[in-house]
């Protein structure tokens, strides 16, 4: 055992400040499959990016998962972190959509507008059939 952790301790280490996350919507529904959803999280990104200083090197956004690879130079912000870079998008993204929803409960004239979404429920711009469903 000795000899594998001196192997592996051996090994170079590389630091290029780049980062990769990955982020599951709640119970992995997919919520990004409605567009206004998926463009409220781009708009988001784009949004923490100007702000935060980070560069976007590449993203997938799937139906009820991202993919994200970001830089930043740790010299220009020593602060910045992946996990701020996270809650930064994933908490605008996730407050918006809420918003989203209990505008559209109130114009539904569903109750007072502050139901939060059940994966059952129909959503803004889709179809009845094309409704998410927890994966």
């Amino acid at each position: 055992m000795n000899r594998t952790r001196r192997a592996y301790s051996s090994l170079p280490k590389y630091n290029f400040g780049v980062h990769f996350l990955t982020a599951v919507t709640y119970r992995r529904i997919p919520y990004f499959r409605v567009s206004a959803w998926a463009r409220i999280f781009c708009q988001n990104l784009e949004q923490a990016r100007r702000e935060m200083g980070f560069h976007v090197l590449a993203f997938v956004l799937m139906p009820d998962h991202v993919h994200l690879l970001v830089w930043w130079d740790p010299e220009e912000h020593p602060q910045l972190t992946i996990s701020r870079i996270a809650w930064a998008v994933k908490g605008r993204t996730a407050r918006q959509m809420v918003q989203c929803w209990k505008l559209w409960n109130r114009n539904k004239g569903v109750g007072d507008g502050n139901a939060v979404p059940h994966p059952e429920a129909s959503h803004p711009g889709v179809p009845h059939s094309e409704k998410p469903r927890p994966g």
